[in-house]
């Protein structure tokens, strides 16, 4: 379901794309400005000794590196759509007679990779975002992979409940 939100594009949920769109838009708060603003905010309203060589360091994103995102977006979009989005629609969110007996048919298509590589893509990105905004890095994937055992017992837990319902 939250997948399902994320590569959302009618509007109705904050997807992904209004993310990027968010930077975007206010690509001042990513400036050199607003990053020595919240570092002398985080060190108690103090400016610190190391802080100018930091901010003169810092990389300014413009619109091009947000832009630049996107096809990743596009990728992950693409699996989810192919391969998810019929579970979430046709067995979660809207189960229907036509597909009640055939959920096996639809789950057929998944693979623990590719949900992998969509959850390590999400990682990645808001590792990136969070860099970028808190830090003055480059907005560029570095290919950061999800803590699979910070998710293995959450997710073993969810799958001995939907098991015994």
């Amino acid at each position: 379901m939250t997948l399902g939100r994320i590569f959302d594009t009618n509007g109705e949920s904050f997807s992904i794309d209004d993310l990027l769109k968010s930077c975007i838009e206010n690509i001042h708060s990513f400036n050199k400005s607003s990053l020595r603003e919240r570092k002398i905010k985080d060190t108690g309203g103090k400016e610190a000794d190391w802080l100018e060589e930091f901010i003169d360091n810092a990389y300014e994103p413009n619109e091009l590196d947000f832009q630049k995102l996107k096809p990743q977006v596009k990728k992950h979009r693409e699996t989810f759509n192919g391969i998810y989005k019929p579970i979430r629609h046709n067995i979660f969110a809207h189960t229907t007679k036509e597909h009640f007996g055939k959920t096996s048919e639809i789950w057929e298509s998944t693979s623990k990779s590719n949900i992998e590589e969509i959850l390590d893509f999400l990682t990645d990105l808001n590792l990136t975002l969070r860099e970028t905004y808190h830090n003055g890095r480059k907005p560029v994937l570095s290919g950061a992979k999800m803590e699979k055992g910070f998710f293995e017992k959450d997710i073993s837990l969810l799958l001995q409940r939907v098991k015994n319902a």
